[in-house]
């Protein structure tokens, strides 16, 4: 599995050659996957997301998580500054500068030189020791 198609070219971060570096895998699927901790429903930013876009909790949730998956593979949640791409990848068929507006004044995206990243993405999905990869 790769980044979106629709990410375009030089504005990935380096997309990651084998399953199990820098990225966690699932040991039986050999799949990527990512962390969504319990206390998501309940996190500020989601709150702050909901009241902004005028949406529902779950939706929110559902739209963070496809947001999330889609840089799965990459080391450090680098994606596309498109902000058609990024409303294609949550499933938003509002504005999507509207949405990607309120995802950096929440920061839940963040603005750096190579375009957007994931606010945080190696902190919470980011690499992992090899020990921990194992089962």
């Amino acid at each position: 599995p790769g980044v979106p198609a629709h990410w375009g070219g030089g504005q990935l971060s380096q997309k990651l050659n084998q399953p199990g570096d820098n990225m966690l895998i699932d040991s039986e699927q050999g799949e990527p996957f990512i962390r969504v901790y319990t206390s998501l429903p309940e996190h500020p930013k989601v709150y702050a997301l909901m009241a902004l876009l005028d949406l529902p909790r779950q939706h929110i949730i559902g739209m963070l998580v496809c947001l999330w998956l889609s840089v799965a593979d990459t080391y450090d949640g680098l994606m596309s500054n498109d902000p058609a791409a990024i409303a294609v990848v949550m499933d938003w068929d509002g504005d999507p500068k509207h949405l990607v507006d309120r995802l950096i004044s929440t920061r839940l995206l963040d603005v750096v030189p190579a375009g957007l990243k994931v606010h945080n993405w190696e902190r919470y999905n980011g690499p992992v020791p090899w020990d921990c990869q194992t089962t």
